[in-house]
């Protein structure tokens, strides 16, 4: 008898282990190494960012619909070609709800991702806007890996009467 509880207590430790270190934020020490989209030249400007819509469309597609995003995917495509790009310096520790990259040519998401490179991560920062909600992504300089910022609410205000 008390080898059985001590087997189904072994067993339910197990369990939980797994299940916490799949949850566990993925640190992201390096960039550059796994690129979604080759950057050519030493220093990325935000038009030839603007060509990676063109270039890899069905493999956005996939990477949107790998974080069930899928809706988002036309809008980002759309807007992508038009955005208007910022560029900014992320701390170290930054954290941010997923990431696209490629290994091996297939392309894979990290979700809850953690900067923790040695130095701030230049990257380009555009928004996307789509049902009231505004997305912000950005696209590191060194790979053109695409991930996603942050997401808030755009409050509309009823036209007057």
């Amino acid at each position: 008898m008390k080898s059985k509880k001590l087997v189904i207590f072994v067993v339910a430790l197990m369990i939980v282990f797994c299940v916490t270190s799949f949850a566990e934020t993925k640190k992201l020490k390096r960039i550059g190494v796994n690129t979604f989209a080759k950057v050519r030249g030493d220093i990325p400007t935000a038009e030839v960012m603007k060509t990676i819509a063109e270039k890899y469309a069905g493999d956005i597609k996939y990477g949107f619909d790998q974080v069930g995003m899928g809706d988002v995917y036309l809008p980002f495509i759309d807007q992508l070609k038009t955005a208007t790009f910022t560029e900014k310096s992320l701390p170290v520790g930054e954290r941010f709800p997923w990431m696209l990259f490629r290994i091996g040519g297939k392309v894979k998401v990290w979700e809850d991702v953690e900067w923790a490179g040695q130095k701030p991560l230049e990257v380009f920062i555009f928004a996307v806007q789509k049902d009231n909600k505004n997305y912000e992504f950005f696209i590191p300089k060194p790979c053109g890996n695409i991930a996603l910022s942050k997401v808030t609410e755009v409050k509309v205000i009823p036209p007057a009467v």
